[in-house]
């Protein structure tokens, strides 16, 4: 008799309880979590009247924290409570001695129910994810949930919490995500839908008292109404590959559907990196680290990426809004981070009997130009700068960040430019006192319109525990830096390691008691005299003249370079524009038919004319075989651009790996399709990447004779708008669009004469080349003007004429270059 095999379903509560009782038995163990009243109990044997006793009678026990009708204790506060509480004789247990308290036989009974006193969180497999990707799987996600969940039934970000709690299920809590994989529901299974949706709040909520936060996703997630049960099985599903990346796109996601203020909107990711970056290094061990405004736990997540291993680390953190908070206890799970962030409306200065937090590191980026000071009177705190002015904190965020470093330790302080330069007497005095006692290292100017929502100018403090040395300080302009994507500037990776640079160097010369020159166009280091004669002014671009200035011949050569290559791209230009005029109008005469074809044209399907082929499964190219270092490109769908193939790709893989899938190697000729999410215009191979891969999410084809298809007549048929539109269509409507190669395969091309082809194809490739040769020509025109103007305008270089011939200066350079 063989055993049926089946596929488990949602249909007792009994099963939710169990699967439950498992995850918080085995997933989650640590000291930090809130458990309610009955398990306190259970932990010291005793009955549940006993601890409602003890709350009761003593005034000392610890306070409880409410979620909805429930109530929960911190169970690191009761277990201090406990310390002091020795169990009765009458009570001991048999192997219990005398003196044996009640935090003793917790902490037994938690080493037997876990099997090891510390805990820690439990990591699956990390998820195989890049940018593209991850960008790419979020937004087929947030589709799905709009098509398939009822909007009147839910606020607009229920949804999202659902991809939230599956994101970190996926990630922190394998046995459950492996029965939610497994879990189906019945043709009318509304009820079970309902119950699957309590399981994953429940799981989620337990992960999140367990350390020690707020409950709150299950009450977010049984509002969520789906129009056919079984779509929540498929947003499941669809969500295997959720990982770290795409939680902090959906806190981005999360910000705008939740229309949070700048103050709780996440920091934009370029400048926690760079801020990470700069505080994190290998030879400094760090044991905490500390965010008082914690957002989403971006900044904190930025420093944990950074660390070999996050579990040896312990964050601290503190927000005013609740929600968001809870996801940045989310967001830090992912990490294995253990986290102690607490909710507080107010300022973390203003209430003193908070216990003070120390840290290694303190990374924040606080309300700006906000004075939410409550309680104590300003002038009641021993400020360690001086006394604050009236109408902001900025400077009490500075100063709080200051006086929570241990010794050695450093900071960075995200804070609006007018806090370098305000002329308010209070403020001067405090960056004097900062200045002189050796607490400023860094004062770094960020570009414009890098935060979502606010035009503000912003800088980021590099502060490190007071010296009393009079060490220069660096500043450094980035102000030109980043570049603009759908309205909003990034720090790119090159900006991010241009600044990192500069700053190492600088750290470099200061450890070895060396002079710092800074870097020309971007940093100057200023020596502490010098900054005194400025009255105190951290603004770098008080400080530009500083650094060491480039010699003129060297400037001279540098705008005659930047002429002679507008010359050249305006000759290139113009030899295209007549290639192209003398290819195109031959082309321009009407041809009469009666079809919708001429008579000499046919429709052949695509699989006749080439070799369609799918890259790559996952498994044989994952993520974690590409970098920078690898030897052979891998082409990505974020390759594509222009009808062309990016040259620059940073994903290579080794010679040996590519030997091993030599089937997928590209060659001249061949064109790629974006194979699923986001389907857009194909691109050509040319010689410069014959060799290279291409990636799992692309399409090839490959042309089966070079005399029967034209490849770039093939690829401007397949670039027309309506063509890509009836393309998009053959995508299976599954959980995230597919293109098959047999759906493409089938795809009929129409086809002329062979000779027709190329003529048509030559012109296209003249009209690309065209294009791209005015595309370098504004190129050519910008930098010139760039360089022009600030070598002009700046007095270091000046126009030269001839005053005995005219009164009218002669241009000095590009002279009948355009005659």
């Amino acid at each position: 008799m063989t055993r049926e095999t089946r596929t488990p379903t949602v249909e007792t509560a009994a099963e939710i309880e169990e699967l439950r009782e498992s995850q918080m038995s085995s997933e989650s163990n640590t000291n930090d979590r809130l458990v309610p009243p009955s398990e306190l109990a259970r932990l010291v044997e005793v009955q549940l009247p006993a601890v409602i006793n003890w709350r009761k009678r003593f005034s000392n026990f610890p306070k409880p924290v409410r979620s909805g009708e429930s109530k929960y204790f911190r169970l690191w506060e009761v277990m201090a409570w406990w310390e002091n509480r020795r169990i009765p004789a009458s009570s001991r247990n048999e192997d219990e001695p005398e003196g044996t308290t009640y935090a003793d036989r917790a902490r037994r009974n938690l080493a037997a129910r876990t099997g090891s006193l510390d805990g820690g969180v439990t990591l699956s497999l990390a998820v195989q994810e890049d940018d593209a990707s991850s960008q790419q799987l979020v937004e087929d996600l947030l589709k799905m949930m709009k098509a398939r969940v009822h909007a009147s039934a839910t606020s607009s970000t229920d949804s999202l919490d659902l991809l939230f709690s599956l994101t970190v299920l996926r990630t922190t809590a394998p046995a459950t995500w492996s029965s939610l994989q497994q879990t189906v529901i019945p043709e009318e299974g509304s009820a079970e839908a309902d119950k699957l949706l309590r399981l994953i709040g429940d799981s989620v909520d337990i992960q999140l008292r367990n350390r020690g936060h707020e409950p709150g996703m299950r009450v977010a997630l049984t509002r969520l109404e789906f129009h056919n049960p079984r779509d929540l099985i498929a947003v499941i599903q669809a969500s295997d590959r959720l990982g770290r990346i795409a939680f902090r796109l959906l806190l981005d996601e999360h910000a705008t559907q939740a229309r949070l203020e700048s103050n709780e909107s996440p920091t934009p990711e370029g400048l926690v990196r760079l801020m990470a970056g700069i505080l994190v290094s290998p030879e400094r061990l760090v044991r905490q680290v500390y965010d008082p405004n914690v957002r989403g736990g971006e900044t904190l997540a930025a420093l944990v990426d950074h660390f070999p291993d996050p579990s040896q680390v312990i964050a601290h953190g503190e927000g005013s809004h609740r929600e968001t908070l809870r996801l940045a206890e989310m967001n830090l799970a992912l990490r294995g981070l253990r986290a102690q962030l607490k909710h507080d409306p107010s300022p973390p200065w203003t209430r003193p009997d908070r216990p003070q937090i120390t840290a290694d590191l303190v990374i924040t980026n606080p309300p700006f130009n906000r004075g939410r000071f409550t309680g104590q009177r300003r002038d009641e705190i021993r400020w360690p700068f001086g006394p604050l002015p009236q109408g902001n904190d900025n400077f009490a965020w500075l100063q709080h960040a200051v006086a929570s470093l241990n010794v050695g330790g450093r900071a960075a302080v995200v804070l609006p430019k007018i806090a370098c330069i305000s002329t308010n007497r209070r403020e001067r005095n405090i960056r004097q006192a900062m200045v002189e006692r050796g607490a400023v290292e860094c004062i770094l100017t960020l570009p414009p319109q890098l935060f979502p929502g606010t035009p503000i100018a912003a800088s980021v403090w590099f502060l490190r525990y007071p010296t009393d040395s009079r060490d220069q300080v660096l500043f450094i302009d980035a102000g030109k830096l980043g570049v603009v994507e759908n309205g909003q500037r990034i720090l790119t990776d090159e900006d991010q390691q241009v600044i990192k640079s500069a700053y190492r160097s600088f750290q470099a010369d200061r450890d070895s008691g060396q002079t710092h020159e800074g870097t020309v166009g971007l940093s100057a280091a200023v020596p502490v005299e010098v900054i005194r004669d400025h009255g105190y002014s951290l603004n770098p671009a008080d400080y530009q003249d500083l650094g060491t200035r480039e010699e003129p011949s060297k400037l001279l050569f540098e705008a005659e370079r930047a002429v002679h290559e507008l010359a050249l791209s305006h000759a290139e230009a113009q030899e295209a524009e007549a290639l192209a005029h003398e290819l195109i109008v031959p082309l321009l005469r009407p041809h009469h038919h009666d079809g919708d074809l001429p008579t000499d044209w046919r429709y052949v399907p695509l699989h006749e004319l080439c070799d369609v082929k799918a890259g790559p499964s996952y498994s044989r190219l994952p993520v974690e075989t590409r970098s920078a270092a690898g030897e052979i490109p891998v082409v990505l769908p974020k390759n594509l651009h222009n009808g062309r193939v990016d040259g620059t790709s940073e994903d290579r893989v080794s010679q040996r790996l590519a030997e091993d899938l030599a089937r997928f190697r590209l060659v001249a000729g061949d064109i790629l399709c974006i194979r699923s999410g986001t389907i857009g215009p194909p691109a050509l191979v040319t010689d410069t990447q014959t060799g290279w891969l291409f990636g799992s999410n692309l399409l090839r084809l490959r042309r089966k004779r070079a005399d029967t298809i034209d490849a770039y007549y093939l690829l401007g048929y397949l670039s027309q708008p309506r063509i890509l539109e009836r393309i998009k269509g053959l995508a299976s409507n599954a959980i995230v669009p597919s293109l098959s190669t047999q759906s493409l395969g089938q795809f009929p091309i129409a086809l002329p004469p062979f000779a027709e082809q190329r003529r048509i194809g030559e012109a296209l490739r003249a009209l690309d080349h065209q294009i791209t040769a005015y595309r370098s020509l504004v190129w050519a025109a910008t930098e010139a003007r760039t360089n022009l103007v600030e070598h002009l305008l700046g007095g270091a270089l000046v126009p030269r004429h001839n005053p005995y011939v005219s009164a009218d200066p002669v241009p000095y350079f590009g002279e009948g270059i355009f005659s």
